[in-house]
């Protein structure tokens, strides 16, 4: 889904996780944890998030927490 949505990405396996970079920069992982998948971004404090799916306070990322496959269109992952 990351790489139909961003053709020029490319993607490493790091930090314990699938990762997403666009020139040189990583912008996304993918991370799987013991009772969830945490898709998280690294600037997710500057994206827009009109219904409150992003998590997180700290003072640049945000992640979702996919507990299950319908959280993926229920979080609107795509977006």
């Amino acid at each position: 889904m990351v790489l139909e949505l961003t053709p020029d990405a490319k993607e490493e396996i790091k930090y314990g996780g699938l990762v997403f970079i666009i020139n040189d920069i990583l912008f996304c992982g993918i991370f799987v944890r013991k009772k969830h998948i945490s898709v998280e971004f690294v600037k997710g404090a500057e994206m827009q998030d009109p219904d409150n799916f992003l998590e997180g306070s700290g003072k640049f990322g945000r992640h979702i927490k996919i507990f299950q496959y319908e959280d993926v269109k229920n979080k609107k992952v795509e977006y």
